[in-house]
C-alpha cells in the first residue's frame, strides 16, 4: 500500500442506530424459525450521506450503491448469525427500507467520510477515493 496520507473529505456520514430494528427483525426471525438459537448481528457499521441528488448509503469498507436510495432502490442490510464462538460467513436474513424509513432512525454519530471508511489496503483506499469523488460532487463541496 502507498505510504501517502489519505486526503480528507468535507462529506459527513450519519451513522444510524439499528438497535431497535435489529431486535424486531431478530424476534420475527425467531418466530418463523423456532430452532434458531443464535443472535442476528450486523457484520459492520453502516452510514448514509444526504445530498441534493438523494441519500446514499455505504459501510465502513466503502461498499454501497452508486445510486441514491429512492422509491425504486431501497437500502439493503443483511444480517448474520452469531453463535457463542463465531459469526456465519453468509447472511441468513436481512431487510430493505426506504429513505423515509432510514431518516426515521436515530443518528448515533456523524463523522467525516475519511474517518468513516476504515483504512487497510488498496481496495479500501480505492473505495474511499471513489466515494469521495462521487459524494463531494453530489453534496456540492
Amino acid at each position: 500500500m502507498s505510504s501517502r496520507t489519505r486526503e480528507t473529505s468535507t462529506v459527513m456520514v450519519k451513522v444510524p442506530d439499528f438497535t431497535e430494528l435489529l431486535k424486531e427483525v431478530t424476534e420475527a426471525y425467531r418466530a418463523e424459525n423456532p430452532a434458531f438459537e443464535g443472535d442476528l448481528v450486523l457484520p459492520r457499521e453502516y452510514g448514509y450521506v444526504e445530498t441534493s441528488m438523494g441519500v446514499y448509503y455505504l459501510d465502513i469498507e466503502g461498499c454501497g450503491c452508486n445510486d441514491p436510495v429512492d422509491s425504486g432502490h431501497k437500502m439493503e442490510i443483511w444480517l448474520y448469525e452469531k453463535s457463542e464462538s463465531s459469526v456465519s460467513i453468509v447472511p441468513i436474513t436481512g431487510f430493505r427500507f426506504s429513505v423515509g424509513d432510514l431518516l426515521l432512525l436515530n443518528v448515533t454519530k456523524e463523522v467525516p467520510l475519511h474517518e468513516f471508511i476504515r483504512t487497510f489496503g488498496r481496495r479500501l483506499e480505492s473505495n474511499y477515493r471513489s466515494w469521495k469523488e462521487e459524494l463531494e460532487t453530489a453534496v456540492g463541496s
